[in-house]
């Protein structure tokens, strides 16, 4: 696993004990993680954490809610087949513990900016875009365009947490986009199709020029929105922020 990290955080990480409290099924591979801390959880909308399970074993999550007072830590994990963090993490019962040790990451929101927001996740990558959607949610001036990809209409996700913020339908906009339209779990789809660089690219035409984008989520996702925004369209390296993770 590599995690591009190029200079000094702005919130010192720690390594603290998180329990868990509760859990909850998104869709038939991803589930919501609900964790208690000691302290402030204290992060920057779009970090990530690194959880430490008790064989030793570790990757790196992205927080899906915000900063808190209550030592509140959440996670949208995607299980994977073979995957052997996600797999203990998806047998884990109410009272488990894990060792967090974080915040990093420096694909988090630029809360200075004034420009339009594009949030584009794939997979878990739904988790640190919630983020960031949870954090502008509140400004009514920003428009913000969610799209998240799916490989069929049964892993579309994310829309019941935006419909829940104000200005959805005016300056909120959700684009699922599903990429496999023929497969059985596809059935009854009318929504778009197709990869999601492409729906990004066809449905804001070049007002994605002058917006901040934020993305997570499979490898070949991110590569794809990379060569679109930086090599295809030449969007300044500041206004797209995203972390890598294999």
């Amino acid at each position: 696993m590599i995690v591009d990290e190029v200079c000094v955080p702005r919130i010192i990480p720690r390594v603290i004990a998180i329990r868990l409290v509760s859990v909850r099924d998104l869709t038939h591979d991803i589930r919501e993680f609900h964790f208690q801390g000691p302290g402030t959880a204290d992060f920057i909308a779009g970090q990530y954490a690194i959880l430490r399970t008790s064989d030793g074993s570790r990757r790196c999550y992205s927080m899906s809610n915000l900063s808190n007072k209550e030592g509140v830590w959440e996670f949208q994990v995607k299980r994977v087949p073979n995957g052997k963090v996600s797999n203990v993490l998806f047998a884990l019962k109410t009272g488990d513990i894990l060792r967090l040790d974080g915040p990093y990451g420096l694909a988090h929101l630029v809360e200075e900016s004034t420009r339009p927001v594009v949030c584009i996740a794939g997979g878990s990558g739904l988790a640190p875009m919630i983020s960031i959607a949870r954090s502008i949610g509140s400004d009514p001036s920003c428009r913000l365009d969610f799209f998240y990809g799916g490989r069929t209409a049964a892993d579309i996700v994310g829309s019941e947490y935006l419909s829940a913020m104000p200005g959805w339908g005016d300056k909120i906009h959700y684009h699922p986009v599903v990429s496999l339209a023929g497969d059985p779990l596809s059935t009854g789809w009318t929504g778009a199709t197709g990869f999601v660089h492409e729906a990004v690219k066809q449905s804001l035409g070049e007002r994605i020029r002058e917006s901040e984008i934020y993305f997570a989520g499979p490898p070949a996702m991110v590569e794809a929105l990379q060569r679109l925004f930086i090599f295809e369209l030449k969007i300044p390296f500041d206004q797209v922020h995203f972390d890598r993770f294999f």
